[in-house]
């Protein structure tokens, strides 16, 4: 018998081990995303029974991660949707089933091309169940947000956001499209989650609120982010004006009342009043030269951040200044309730 040994240049090896990996749930759905979908009268509940296999088994995921994964999935790729009863139904199906290894889909890959994974046909083994670690490794707090996994946003859930912020569709369909809108689950909430580089904020459909250290409120900031502002992805392109605002639900509505004024203008949002530009520098360098105009939240924190941008972005050499809209008192929520009322707001907010 010839055995065929697979060798790794040092250069490929290094690389390897220098990339960090992704969480398994990020990893799975990664995976499932590229699954056939499960469409009724086209072998729907074989597609669905795949999928749920591939998660409780191939990676290995115990019934609370794997439930959530499952329920996106059938939310984006099942028409129509399973019920909550029939997913728990094939989650434990697929359990007993025997059709895959557990943990077969956490092996190392290197033939699936870039993305490290390919599909596998799925199949029966007499290997013996391995067990499941009973408690996670501890956590840095960057590998706490690094955990949290993303799921895509249906045509449903931009309308319930669109409805929820009075913003524009165009602009949600945009925000997702560009990779800034996602969904996730938070305190076994399914959450909108405005999603940025290093930062990452979540906010409940229902309007609900969310537990955090300082007790609870309406937008969660994922555990391990970091940043001062967001939107920087907007800053990429030409150098058409900027408005800025407070927030970062903030850079939806700002984003909104630019596309209602069909303003050539973009977006941008301070985290919280208190950011600096002082910390992010890179930052400060795409604004230098720049016409910036901001819009500060009502209140003596929201002033007095919006003076402290001012006077950094005037040392920058930007072209910079402050609106105030008495008419709205600066509440974005307001203006875009109803823009009809507000028009010569929207008018004042992008003159010259």
């Amino acid at each position: 018998m010839t055995t065929t040994t697979n060798r790794r240049t040092p250069q490929a090896t290094t690389q390897r081990q220098n990339t960090p990996p992704r969480p398994v749930e990020d990893r799975a759905w990664q995976y499932i995303s590229r699954m056939p979908p499960s469409i009724q009268g086209e072998g729907g509940s074989a597609a669905l029974f795949r999928v749920a296999v591939v998660l409780v088994r191939g990676f290995n995921l115990p019934p609370d991660a794997a439930s959530p994964l499952l329920e996106h999935w059938n939310r984006a790729f099942s028409r129509p949707v399973w019920t909550d009863a029939e997913l728990r139904h094939k989650l434990r199906d697929a359990d007993r089933s025997g059709h895959m290894p557990y943990g077969h889909l956490l092996q190392d890959d290197e033939s699936a091309g870039s993305t490290g994974y390919r599909h596998r046909p799925l199949y029966r083994s007499s290997q013996p169940v391995r067990t499941r670690p009973t408690e996670p490794p501890a956590m840095d707090p960057a590998e706490q947000r690094a955990k949290h996994t993303f799921f895509p946003l249906t045509d449903a859930d931009e309308a319930r956001i669109v409805a929820l912020r009075h913003v524009t569709p165009g602009m949600v369909h945009l925000f997702k499209n560009k990779g800034l809108l996602h969904n996730t689950r938070v305190d076994g909430q399914t959450c909108w989650c405005l999603v940025e580089d290093t930062f990452a904020q979540a906010r409940r459909y229902d309007g609900g609120l969310l537990r955090t250290a300082r007790g609870p409120t309406k937008a969660r900031t994922l555990a391990g982010s970091r940043g001062s502002f967001f939107g920087r992805s907007f800053l990429t392109r030409g150098r058409p004006p900027v408005l800025m605002v407070e927030g970062v639900v903030g850079l939806l509505e700002a984003a909104s009342a630019i596309d209602l004024a069909d303003a050539p203008w973009v977006p941008l949002a301070a985290v919280t009043a208190g950011a600096t530009f002082t910390r992010d520098p890179r930052m400060l360098e795409l604004l230098r030269g720049r016409r910036v105009r901001i819009l500060p939240d009502e209140g003596e924190a929201g002033r007095n951040g919006a003076a402290t941008w001012h006077a950094e972005l005037r040392v920058a050499g930007a072209q910079v200044d402050v609106i105030e809209l008495p008419a709205i008192r600066n509440d974005r929520a307001n203006l875009l309730a109803d823009p009809q009322a507000h028009a010569r707001s929207l008018q004042l907010l992008f003159a010259d």
